[in-house]
């Protein structure tokens, strides 16, 4: 097989990042997750609702026709808590949001369940001749802000109005492809650290730690300007946080 170009968007495994050879640091997150679609529940139709407690997170968000879940563990409690038996588990469900017990009868065994357990990837270069990567394959992150999947698509945008001027010179080399990673690559890794100081904050059994993140998610509910600025850096439509406003973040 023959292509001018090769991408490779084939997820934080990627087989195209460790064929062309491109030096990789992986980093396993701490925090890992149990995903699963339960049944519609109308108190849960027009607005997503998530928990947070020392050590737990629980996010219940409505779907077009079922109840998208994401329950947070410990990567060191994952066993353990599936030692208890999945009617524990459910029952912790209703406990923590009592509107969800009658939607859980589809959730029969843990295969009805997925597991995550999350990595952050970093390399040293996204293209080389010839070939480019694109989304987790070079920018996996941790999924406390939920931007895998816009990181990707932004990637694409960019990705592709690069590869159309490549079309128009014939040429291929990493040189013109490097424009995509520098379009990019900024942005991409300040996700990647604001997502890792999110999690630290959000699902950590540090008692400290923990009453920083709801010291600041109290501060932004309350400031309208922090909550925009919050949206914007979560939603990829910034790559910085001023220390001004990191500061106003805090008090």
């Amino acid at each position: 097989y023959f292509a001018r170009i090769l991408v490779g968007a084939d997820g934080e495994n990627s087989k195209v990042r460790k064929t062309l050879g491109i030096r990789t640091h992986v980093k396993e997150c701490p925090d890992h997750y149990l995903f699963m679609l339960i049944g519609p529940i109308d108190a849960i139709r027009k607005e997503a609702k998530q928990y947070f407690a020392r050590g737990k997170m629980v996010g219940f968000y409505p779907t077009l026709n079922s109840t998208y879940v994401f329950y947070y563990v410990p990567k060191s409690k994952l066993e353990a808590l599936k030692s208890r038996g999945l009617e524990l588990f459910k029952n912790e469900l209703a406990q923590i949001e009592p509107n969800v017990s009658g939607a859980l009868d589809n959730l029969q065994s843990w295969d009805d369940l997925a597991h995550a357990a999350p990595k952050r990837i970093d390399v040293e270069n996204w293209v080389v001749d010839g070939a480019a990567l694109m989304g987790d394959a070079v920018h996996a992150l941790d999924p406390a802000w939920a931007q895998g999947a816009n990181l990707s698509l932004q990637d694409a945008v960019v990705l592709a109005d690069t590869l159309e001027r490549c079309f128009e010179s014939s040429d291929f080399s990493a040189s013109p492809l490097r424009s995509y990673e520098l379009q990019r690559r900024k942005q991409a890794k300040f996700v990647q650290d604001q997502s890792e100081r999110t999690a630290q904050v959000t699902t950590t059994e540090n008692r400290f730690y923990y009453w920083l993140g709801k010291r600041l998610i109290r501060n932004t509910g309350a400031n309208p300007r922090l909550m925009e600025i919050a949206l914007k850096a979560s939603s990829g439509l910034t790559d910085h946080i001023s220390m001004r406003d990191r500061i106003q973040f805090l008090i």
